[in-house]
């Protein structure tokens, strides 16, 4: 949040961005935060397979995974009420997952930031009366990416909820390095972007997305029924 605050003020440079995320990911690393094997999202029995990570690798990949997830929902929030209502649905789709694996104080805190967006939303739906910038952005990011691991690592449901997003940035983040730029280099090729100069409105576009995220989540919630 503080990083974020001053490159809302300052417009900082990538690097410091980036050490500031680091920092931040290690931070929930060091508190227990970690992705120690992954989970078929779809498994419907004992029988499916689990791989467990050395702890080397796990704590790597969680950094990885958390400074992913801060960019992905920060290249998210180009156009109005975007980031703040995919990150609520995910969350909706988290608590939800908690809830079917019984963890009832776990299913609390994705449903406390899902009440934070739905209540922001109005406020940033189009046409936007308030901006998240990268404080909100960012903080919505690390949350999101550490309530997916919290209690059980639901990486995968997340990565499937935020699909479209997440494939957008990695596209993004390679053809900026393809092309020599720094990854972090901002530009207006993101999927949005692309969509409004086809000429579809703010509101299509966002509906168009939570309609995405909503359907990856039903999927998964009918898996584990």
């Amino acid at each position: 949040v503080v990083i974020g605050v001053v490159d809302d003020k300052l417009d900082l440079p990538p690097g410091p961005q980036f050490a500031a995320q680091l920092a931040a990911a290690a931070i929930a690393v060091a508190c227990g935060i970690i992705i120690d094997r992954v989970t078929n999202p779809f498994a419907t029995g004992l029988e499916d397979s689990l791989l467990l990570f050395p702890t080397w690798f796990a704590a790597t990949f969680t950094v990885f995974w958390v400074v992913g997830s801060m960019n992905t929902i920060n290249f998210l929030d180009g156009v109005d009420g975007l980031a703040a209502g995919v990150v609520g649905i995910a969350a909706v789709i988290l608590a939800g997952h908690s809830w079917l694996l019984g963890q009832m104080t776990i299913m609390v805190l994705p449903l406390a930031l899902a009440g934070a967006c739905l209540g922001f939303l109005p406020f940033n739906f189009y046409p936007s009366k308030t901006i998240m910038g990268s404080c909100g952005s960012l903080f919505l990011g690390f949350a999101v990416g550490t309530l997916a691991v919290a209690g059980g690592t639901k990486a995968a449901t997340l990565l499937l909820v935020l699909g479209l997003p997440l494939v957008d940035t990695a596209w993004t983040i390679g053809r900026r390095i393809a092309s020599g730029q720094s990854p972090f280099h901002g530009d207006r090729s993101h999927l949005h972007h692309r969509l409004l100069a086809l000429g579809l409105s703010e509101t299509q576009i966002v509906l168009g997305m939570y309609g995405a995220s909503l359907a990856l989540g039903f999927q998964i919630g009918r898996a584990h029924v």
